[in-house]
């Protein structure tokens, strides 16, 4: 648990989304393919994608950076499909408002999952909300990105096009 960054100010969230940050944090690095069982009953597995990056961000309807960072994220997804898949976990823990959250931002390119029991970012632990991580076609961890501000989505598409290239 040395890796808890978290403030309530940091991510904008209220006292019990704090709360819930401190449980998912985890020293452990995170590793494709996560699979968990969610709410809904059936499994989601978050896999590598052969020839492309896996581009895997955590937030929440509670969360005012991740409300800026999956439009950003959306547009990046939309314009390079060749180099990366992404993925937004919604960790809301009640479905309901992730998914009306989802539908409000209209995220077309990216594979919504919700995880309101925290099953997947138990295995990843991010200790910041939104937290961004980027695997390689072998389910390796090359970069993380934690939080969002103005210009991360410039940063991030450097960061997909310079690791496609390896």
């Amino acid at each position: 648990m040395n890796n808890l960054l978290f403030t309530a100010s940091k991510c904008g969230m209220r006292i019990a989304g704090f709360i819930v940050c401190l449980a998912l944090s985890s020293s452990a690095e995170p590793r494709l393919p996560a699979t968990a069982k969610l709410d809904s009953g059936g499994p989601v597995v978050v896999k590598p994608t052969k020839g492309k990056l896996t581009v895997v961000t955590f937030g929440a309807s509670w969360c005012k950076p991740c409300k800026k960072e999956l439009p950003a994220w959306n547009k990046l997804a939309g314009t390079l499909r060749q180099e990366a898949v992404f993925y937004a976990i919604n960790i809301d823990e009640e479905r309901k408002a992730g998914v009306r959250f989802a539908k409000s931002l209209k995220l077309k390119h990216i594979t919504t999952v919700y995880d309101p029991k925290h099953k997947l970012a138990k295995q990843f632990g991010p200790s910041k909300m939104p937290t961004t991580y980027i695997f390689d076609s072998s389910g390796k961890l090359l970069h993380v990105h934690k939080g969002y501000r103005r210009g991360d989505g410039a940063k991030l598409r450097e960061q997909i096009k310079r690791l496609s290239q390896k």
